[in-house]
C-alpha cells in the first residue's frame, strides 16, 4: 500500500512536471553537472543511466562520520556499518553484498583516482570524510568506462578544490559514547600555485564492548594552474587508523543485551596505516579537444586480527590512466569521439599468524583450544605466508552523437585483460572435529603445503544509451550496459575453480528537474547475471564462495523532491529489488573432511536484499540560516539465507537534526535512532546458525565549524 501511494505521487510529480516545465518559471532551476557517468561534463539527466549526486549543500548538513550517512538515503543503495566507524557495507543493486569487510564490486574512486584494487576491494578507511564537497554515484554495470570490477556501479567522490577553499577552516564535534571529531584544514595560494592541507581525528568509545576506534589522518591537495589552457593536480594522504570487531551476536544474544561482544575471539581487531598520493595532468587542445592523464599509487598494511587466526600483511597498488576526446562531425551530426588506456598493478605480501595466548584444556588426550579460544591478540606461530600479484588493463571507445538538439546517443565498448598469480604457503591450518559427547573442539594441525593459482581473463564490455529531451527540463533514457566481475584473491582461495560472473543490464528511466525546486526521478532495470559469485559458509563457519549459474535482478527505482511550502520540502526515495537465483545449485558443505550435498535454490531470493526500501525527509530551510531535517530510513523484510528458510523482518530507525549556517561558521545538533529502536543492522544465517550485527541505539552528536 504505502508503495503504490509512493508511486502515485511520483508519478502525479512527474506529470506535472511535464505539463509545466516548458512555461517560464522565476524559481531557481536544478543543474546538476557529473563527470562520472561518461567521463565527460554532462548534465546528470543528460546521461542514459541512474545517477544521484550528493551536493555540497546535502554534505553539511550531515555529521560526516562515514560514507554510510550520505549513501544510506538513496534508492537502490545500502550502506549500513556492522562495526561502526569508517566500516560501511556498500550494496548497489545486490552488488557488494558478499564482502565480508570493505567494498566489492562497486569502483570507489576520489577525484577520478581508483582506490578500488584490481581485484575489486576498496577500503574506506583512506577517506577522510571532512573534506568530502560532492558525491556521484552511478548504479548499475559500468565496465565500458571503468572495466573490470564496477559491475554494480561507481561512486566517485569530489573533494574540496584548493582553488575555491583559501583560509582557515576548523571543525569541532563531540557526541555519546564519548565520541570526538576533529578537523583542521588551510588553503593559500602563490602565483598560480593554489593548496589545501588538512588533519582529522576521530574516535569514540562506542556503544558496544571492545568497539573502540580511532584514526588520525593528514591530506594535501595542490592545484597549478599551468596557462589558459592547462592545469595540474597534486594530492597525497596518510591514514591510522584502529578499530576494535566486537562481532556478530546469536539471536539469543541480541535480544539479551545487543551492546555485548561476542563470546568468539575477543581479541579481534583491524589495525591499519594507508598512503595514497596521485598526480593529474589536463590540456585544452586546438578545436575542442582535450587530453587528461593520471598516475597513482596505494599502500596500506594492517594487523588483523580474526577467528581463527592473525592477518599481518600488506600491499602496494600502481596505476594510471590516458585519456582523449575530441569533437567532430560523423554522418553530419555533432560527435565526440573518447578513447582511453588504463592499468592497474597489486602486488600483495601477507602472513598469518595462530594466536599465541589461548585457553586450553584437554579432550581426548588432545590439548586443543576452547572458547573463549584467544585472550589477546599477540600473534604465536606462522600460519601462512602469501606472495600476490594482480594486474588489469583496459582499452576503451565511445562515440557521443548528436542526432538532434534533444536526443544523445552513447556507444561504446571496452577490452579488458585481469592476470591473477597468487602463490601460498601453508604450515599450520585450523581443524574443527565432534567429540563423541557431542562438544565441539578446535586446534591448530601442522601440515606443509604450497598453493599456486594462475588466472587470466579477457571480456568485451559494449554499451549502447540514448537520452531525449521530452521538453526543458524532462528526458527519458534507455541502456543497455555491461559488467564484468572477477573472484577477488581471498575468493580464488576459497575455490580456485570461481568464474568471473558477467552482467548485461538492460534500463530505461524518466528525469525530471522541474521549477520552484522540485525534481523526479524513476528508473525500471533488468539485469541478468551468468556465474554471480556467492558467499557460503560451511559447519565449520569458515567461509567459501561459489558460482551461481544464472541469477535475476529486476527492480523500480524511484525518488522525488517535491516543495511543499515556501522554506519546506519533502524528499522520497523508494527502491523494489526483485533479485532471484535462475540456475543455482549450492554445494553444501558437512563434517570434517566436508561432505558435499547439492541443494537447488533455484527460484530463491538472493540474501540480505530486501525487496522494499524507502526513506523520506522533511525539511526545512530558513533563509536567515536556521535549518531541521527530520528523515526516517526503512529496511522491508529480507531473507537471511540461500533456502529462504528464514526472514528478517527489517527496521525503521528515524533521526533529526537541528542547525544554524552562516557564511563564516555553522552550528548544529543531531540525535540518531530518536526512539532508540533495537534492529539488526545486518543479519546472515548458515547452517541454522542466524548472526545478528546489531545496529546502533539512540545516540546524538553537536559541533561547530568556522572558517576565518
Amino acid at each position: 500500500m504505502r508503495r503504490s501511494l509512493l508511486l502515485l505521487l511520483l508519478s502525479a510529480l512527474v506529470s506535472c512536471g511535464i505539463a509545466f516545465a516548458d512555461e517560464e518559471v522565476k524559481s531557481e532551476q536544478l543543474e546538476e553537472i557529473t563527470v562520472t557517468a561518461t567521463k565527460t561534463q554532462r548534465k546528470a539527466e543528460e546521461v542514459p543511466a541512474s545517477v544521484d549526486i550528493i551536493t555540497k549543500e546535502n554534505i553539511s548538513k550531515s555529521k560526516g562520520q562515514n560514507i554510510g550517512e550520505l549513501l544510506g538515503g538513496l534508492s537502490g543503495v545500502q550502506a549500513e556499518t556492522k562495526n561502526g566507524a569508517y566500516d560501511t557495507h556498500i550494496i548497489i543493486r545486490g552488488a557488494g553484498a558478499k564482502a565480508a569487510y570493505g567494498v566489492r564490486e562497486i569502483m570507489i574512486m576520489v577525484d577520478g583516482v581508483p582506490i578500488t584494487d584490481p581485484d575489486s576491494l576498496a577500503r574506506l578507511d583512506v577517506l577522510d570524510t571532512a573534506l568530502i564537497e560532492r558525491i556521484e554515484v552511478v548504479k548499475g554495470p559500468n565496465s565500458t568506462l571503468y572495466g573490470a570490477n564496477a559491475a554494480g556501479g561507481v561512486i566517485n567522490i569530489i573533494t574540496k578544490n584548493p582553488l575555491t577553499y583559501q583560509g582557515l577552516g576548523l571543525r569541532l564535534g563531540y557526541g555519546a559514547n564519548n565520541t570526538e571529531d576533529y578537523h583542521l584544514q588551510y588553503g593559500g595560494s602563490y602565483k598560480n600555485l593554489y593548496f589545501l592541507l588538512s588533519g582529522s581525528r576521530r574516535s569514540t568509545d562506542s556503544w558496544r564492548r571492545w568497539n573502540e576506534f580511532s584514526t588520525n589522518q593528514f591530506n594535501a591537495k595542490l592545484n597549478y594552474i599551468v596557462d589558459e589552457s592547462s592545469d595540474m593536480e597534486f594530492s597525497m594522504g596518510y591514514t591510522k587508523a584502529d578499530l576494535q570487531l566486537p562481532g556478530s551476536l546469536t539471536k539469543a544474544q541480541f535480544e539479551q543485551d545487543p551492546t555485548q561482544r561476542t563470546s568468539e575471539w575477543p581479541n579481534s581487531g583491524r589495525y591499519s596505516k594507508a598512503t595514497r598520493a596521485a598526480i593529474g595532468y589536463r590540456k585544452e587542445l586546438s578545436g575542442g579537444s582535450e587530453i587528461k592523464g593520471q598516475l597513482y599509487a596505494q599502500s596500506w598494511e594492517h594487523y588483523h586480527p580474526v577467528p581463527t587466526k592473525i592477518n599481518d600483511g600488506g600491499a602496494m597498488v600502481f596505476g594510471g590512466e590516458l585519456q582523449e576526446s575530441f569533437p567532430h562531425k560523423l554522418f553530419g551530426m555533432k560527435s565526440s569521439l573518447m578513447a582511453g588506456v588504463s592499468g592497474q598493478k597489486d602486488v600483495r605480501d601477507a602472513n598469518a599468524y595462530t594466536y599465541r595466548d589461548t585457553v586450553t584444556t584437554v579432550v581426548n588426550a588432545n590439548t586443543v583450544a576452547i572458547p573463549p579460544y584467544s585472550t589477546s591478540d599477540a600473534a604465536g606461530d606462522l600460519m601462512e605466508t602469501s606472495d600476490n600479484t594482480v594486474d588489469k588493463w583496459g582499452i576503451y571507445l565511445q562515440e557521443s552523437l548528436w542526432p538532434s538538439d534533444r536526443a544523445i546517443l552513447d556507444i561504446g565498448v571496452r577490452y579488458d585483460r585481469v592476470m591473477f598469480d597468487l602463490d601460498k604457503e601453508t604450515y599450520k591450518e585450523w581443524g574443527f572435529m565432534t567429540s563423541k559427547a557431542g562438544v565441539n573442539y578446535f586446534n591448530y594441525k601442522d601440515i606443509r603445503q604450497s598453493t599456486h593459482i594462475a588466472k587470466t581473463w579477457d571480456e568485451l564490455s559494449p554499451r549502447i544509451g540514448l537520452t531525449y529531451a521530452i521538453t526543458n527540463g524532462t528526458n527519458i533514457y534507455g541502456t543497455v550496459s555491461t559488467g564484468f566481475q572477477t573472484p577477488a584473491q581471498a575468493e580464488l582461495g576459497t575455490n580456485e575453480n570461481l568464474k568471473p560472473q558477467k552482467a548485461v543490464n538492460y534500463e530505461t528511466g524518466l528525469k525530471g528537474k522541474f521549477g520552484n525546486g522540485m525534481s523526479a526521478d524513476l528508473a525500471l532495470f533488468y539485469t541478468a547475471i551468468d556465474d554471480e559469485v556467492i558467499k557460503l559458509m560451511d559447519n565449520a563457519g569458515a567461509s567459501y564462495y561459489d558460482n551461481a549459474g544464472k541469477t535475476i535482478h529486476q527492480g523500480v527505482e524511484a525518488s522525488g523532491r517535491l516543495r511543499l511550502m515556501d522554506k519546506i520540502s519533502l524528499c522520497l526515495n523508494y527502491a523494489y529489488s526483485d533479485f532471484t537465483f535462475k540456475d543455482f545449485k549450492e554445494m553444501e558443505k558437512t563434517g570434517f573432511p566436508p561432505a558435499i550435498n547439492v541443494l537447488s535454490r533455484d527460484g530463491n531470493q538472493i540474501p540480505l536484499v530486501p525487496r522494499h526500501k524507502y526513506t523520506a525527509s522533511l525539511n526545512y530551510n530558513h533563509p536567515a540560516g536556521f535549518y531541521g531535517k527530520l528523515a526516517s530510513d526503512t529496511w522491508g523484510e529480507y531473507f537471511v539465507n540461500t533456502a529462504n528458510t528464514e526472514t528478517y523482518n527489517g527496521f525503521t530507525v528515524v533521526k533529526w537534526r537541528v542547525g544554524y549556517e552562516k557564511k563564516t561558521y555553522s552550528l548544529y545538533l543531531q540525535v540518531d535512532n530518536i526512539f532508540d529502536k533495537k534492529y539488526a543492522s545486518e543479519v546472515t544465517q548458515s547452517y541454522g546458525k542466524t548472526s545478528y550485527s546489531p545496529g546502533a541505539p539512540r545516540t546524538w552528536m553537536a559541533g561547530i565549524s568556522y572558517n576565518f
